[in-house]
């Protein structure tokens, strides 16, 4: 596992540490969700992509 960042407390390091976590968990949780035979919550993934986009000006560049 990798290490994960310890932000200061500024807008843009917790945003860049939210992203690295996200970086390492959606593959994870995706992966598990195929092995279990669970459908993937495209939609609000999706929905949740944009509202990055949009709300705080980061691209969710997490596979």
């Amino acid at each position: 596992m990798r290490d994960l960042p310890f932000p200061d407390a500024t807008r843009d390091a917790l945003i860049s540490a939210n992203l690295a976590v996200a970086r390492e968990f959606m593959p994870r949780a995706r992966a598990m969700a195929e092995r279990l035979n669970v459908e993937w919550p495209e939609a609000f993934e999706a929905a949740t992509r944009r509202v990055l986009e949009d709300k705080l000006g980061v691209k969710a560049d997490w596979q």
